[in-house]
């Protein structure tokens, strides 16, 4: 599965999450613990998805000198 599909999968279960912890019912009966567990998953993907940003022009240039590097050169003639 690509990450793409990956991100899409969670941020639909995050949007029932959401609902789910708004509503009266089932919202003050989830456990501290699980709350917790919740927060400091979101915090990981926050902090991970920030890093992605400031490294992505860096990825993106070597991605293009590993490009460069592989390309292969013209034959030369004798």
């Amino acid at each position: 599965m690509d990450l793409r599909c990956t991100i899409g999968e969670y941020v639909t279960q995050g949007r029932e999450l959401l609902k789910r912890l708004r509503s009266a019912d089932e919202g003050p009966t989830a456990p501290p613990v699980d709350l917790h567990i919740l927060r400091v998953q979101l915090f990981l993907l926050d902090q991970q998805a920030a890093n992605m940003e400031l490294m992505r022009p860096y990825l993106e240039e070597a991605e293009i000198e590993r490009r460069k590097k592989k390309k292969p050169s013209p034959p030369q003639k004798v």
